[in-house]
This record gives C-alpha cells, structure tokens and sequence, in this order.
C-alpha cells in the first residue's frame, strides 16, 4: 500500500492537499527454471535461419544473410557436440542471401533454402561442393523465400495408432509478396497400411508389456500367446517412422520374451507394435 500527497494551486490563489491511497494487485507469477544459452559457434555474418535434421540432431544447416561474402549455407554433422564444426556449402551457389533451409524428412542428404532470388536444392550436401538447383519454375518465380516447412509426421497408421495426418512430407513455402505455396514432390505414401486393431482374435491371453520402462541398454517384450503363430515386433518413432522390425516364425502358445537394443534408437518416446495372427497390440517405451 502507497500513500501520496498532492498539492494543488487553484486558479483562486488557494492551495488544496489531496491523500490518495493506492494498493497494487496481487500478481501470480509461475516460476520456471531459467534458460540456459552457450554459443556453440560464431559466424561472420547475420544468422538468417537454421535447420535441423527431424531424424538425427546432429545434423544442422545454418543460413546467413547479406551480400558480397559468399558464404551463405553452412553444415555440421556434430552440432551437438561441445565443439561443433560447420562446414562451408556454397557449392554453385549464386552470391545472394539465403534465408532459410529445409532438411528432407526422408533424405538427410536433401536440402532445399529459400533465397533472394528463390528456392534451391541440393540433393547431397554432404558433398564437399554441392551442386544446387533453382526449383522456380511456374508462379514461384524469383522471389525472396523467408520460410520453408515441411509435414514431418507420416500419414495414416502406425502401429494401430492413426496419426491422423494426411499431408506427409508436404512442403510449404512462404514468399515475399506472392503468398504460399506447396510442394507434394516430397510427398510420403498414401498410407502407412493400416494394421486391425487391438483384440481382433484373442491371440494375446493379455496385452503386450515392455520393461524396463524407461529403457536405457536394451529393451524387452512380453508377449503372451494363445496358440502358435508367427510375431512381427515393429518399432515407430512418434513421426510415425520405422525404425526397428523383428520378424520370429511359428511361436508356439505361452509366454515369450523378445529382446532389442535401443544403442541406436536417440532419447525419446517410441511405441511398440506386437502383431500375432490378426492381431496387433501396442505400448509406448521412453528411452534414455
């Protein structure tokens, strides 16, 4: 609570004094770890934008704007290390700003930026001197590009879970001045096919239990069967991507344990899709 005094000369010569009491409103205010920062590398022009591999961290395209320096894209294969290295990959690349870039959800070799004067792509920046080419054909034309996204989730189902997308790998552009486009030449299949859902046949006597959970080494999957029958163990990223697939012929009934190895699987939740005869049932694992 503040008080304050005010003194007042009117127009009559008299001096009036005014008390005013101010309370202030109580504030909620949620406390939050604070956000920590460390530069990782410094580039000798403006940072334009940064592009991150969906499938693998380390993978980073860096853009920078301007003229005159001829560098432009950068790349680095380590970018979570504690000394990152990015690499120059002008290539051909026209001396111009570039804005944007794109890594390809399904080809990490495939870079598309947004420039000045359009969109580029290469479909190797590994490549000590890439070979970029102008994709501005038809009412693109040569126009800056600030902003290129893509669709990283897969269409249809995964597991026996829909994802409910049904644009995957579309690409979006944004222009200076000509509105947005899309792109469906990087498109994803129409579906992933739908596999039937939990419970069609009672093959499992219960659901499928993976542990431990989280996994840190390797991971295991307790299926119990009804009968003989073949298992397929799929394992999906939550992109809806495969990423492990275990095929075990002629089980018979009873209580199995599956192992794999999540070396090779990064820090993350997936789900794991168990199908017996007709029937599939799924659990999500997290891995640290």
């Amino acid at each position: 609570m503040y008080d304050y005094n005010y003194d007042i000369d009117t127009v009559f010569g008299k001096d009036t004094t005014y008390n005013v009491t101010i309370t202030p409103a109580t504030v909620n205010v949620n406390t939050f770890d604070s956000v920590k920062t460390y530069q990782i590398h410094n580039f000798s022009s403006i940072i334009s934008g940064i592009a991150v591999d969906p499938n693998n961290a380390d993978n980073v395209v860096i853009t920078l704007g301007g003229y005159g320096s001829g560098n432009h894209v950068y790349y680095s294969t380590n970018a979570t290390s504690t000394n990152p290295t990015f690499n120059l990959k002008e290539g051909n690349l026209p001396d111009m700003p570039v804005y944007c870039a794109l890594i390809d959800k399904n080809d990490a070799n495939l870079v598309i930026i947004g420039t000045e004067y359009g969109v580029y792509l290469t479909e190797n920046i590994t490549a000590s001197s890439p070979t970029w080419v102008e994709q501005n054909s038809g009412t693109l034309g040569n126009v800056p590009i600030y902003q290129i996204t893509q669709q990283k989730f897969d269409n249809g189902f995964y597991g026996s879970v829909d994802s409910g997308v049904r644009n995957g790998g579309y690409i979006y552009i944004a222009s200076h001045g000509r509105g947005i486009f899309k792109t469906e030449s990087l498109k994803d299949p129409t579906f992933i096919p739908e596999i039937k859902p939990e419970n069609a046949d009672n093959t499992f006597v219960k659901p499928v239990h993976i542990y431990p959970n989280p996994v840190v080494d390797n991971a295991n999957v307790a299926v119990n069967l009804n009968e003989r029958t073949d298992v397929n163990i799929k394992v999906y990223n939550l992109f809806g991507k495969l990423i492990l697939e275990d095929n075990y012929a002629n089980q018979t009934a009873g209580e199995h344990i599956y192992r794999f190895s999540s070396e090779t699987l990064a820090n993350g939740t997936y789900l794991v899709s168990v199908k017996a005869g007709n029937e599939v049932s799924s659990s999500k694992f997290v891995v640290y």
